[in-house]
């Protein structure tokens, strides 16, 4: 990343780094999101391993949208009702 020397590339590879370690540490608290994480992972993992570029862009998507939902649910449970 940093060879690249480019630094909007490593600047926004930070900012996502701190985000993705600052959700990590949020969803543990959960064993439902946890439980989901794991098999959105392993659905990524599939679908990279077929090569399938679309199935995992979507399945990359949904990940980050579930666990987006889960976690307002989790902290917010009134928020969408």
């Amino acid at each position: 990343m940093y060879t690249a020397s480019n630094p909007f590339l490593s600047q926004f590879y930070n900012k996502l780094r701190n985000l993705s370690s600052l959700t990590r540490n949020i969803t543990q608290r959960s064993i439902l999101i946890e439980k989901k994480s794991q098999e959105s992972h392993l659905t990524i993992i599939n679908a990279l391993e077929e090569r399938d570029e679309e199935k995992s862009e979507y399945c990359m998507r949904e990940h980050l949208r579930t666990t987006c939902r889960l976690m307002a649910d989790y902290f917010y449970p009134n928020l969408f009702k």
